[in-house]
């Protein structure tokens, strides 16, 4: 049926290698706009420095790395990240801490770490970690372990609920607030 069709085009469109090409086309499509946006907002300013490419040499160098980072990454088994988003999110609650001691003012506020080479700002990485742990934690509870919804919880108080947020098509706010649990209350 269709869906071993789709399934065999999204096969074929990953190659040999295991690669998405349509989704990295569509990175480096989106990359390229964004560095010929960023080359004609600063391309003015910089005329008085002497070199116009001087920003846009710096950003593809750092989206080249960005690159190699993303293809490294994606080798990454995602269950060996699952198998350690504990250590990550405690080891992102200790940065974070650690920030207000050995962190270094910038532009008013405390929030870069300087790790020699240049500085480290843990609340990028944190972003990141935080939806790993959150996504390892979710991935756990089954539907019928969740007790005492939220709307089960507002229902049972006797109040009202009304959640205009979503559409009768999307009932996203009711469905991830419910447990993932078609209820009525």
């Amino acid at each position: 049926g269709k869906i071993v069709q789709l399934n065999t085009l999204k096969d074929e469109a990953r190659g040999k290698i295991g690669v998405d090409f349509t989704l990295l086309f569509a990175v480096l499509i989106l990359l390229v706009m964004g560095l010929t946006m960023l080359f004609s907002v600063s391309s003015a300013a910089n005329m008085s420095s002497g070199n116009v490419y001087s920003p846009i040499i710096k950003q593809s160098i750092l989206a080249s790395v960005g690159l190699v980072v993303m293809f490294c990454l994606s080798r990454i088994d995602y269950r060996i990240i699952k198998k350690y988003s504990g250590i990550l999110y405690v080891f992102n609650i200790i940065v974070m801490f650690l920030v207000g001691f050995v962190g270094v003012d910038s532009h008013g506020a405390r929030r870069q770490i300087n790790i020699g080479i240049g500085s480290l700002q843990p609340s990028e990485f944190s972003k990141y970690f935080m939806i790993i742990w959150l996504a390892s934690r979710f991935a756990i509870i089954k539907k019928d372990e969740i007790k005492n919804t939220f709307g089960e919880y507002i229902s049972n108080k006797g109040l009202t609920q009304l959640r205009i947020a979503e559409t009768e098509k999307y009932p996203h706010v009711t469905f991830f607030f419910d447990g993932g649990k078609e209820v009525e209350y």
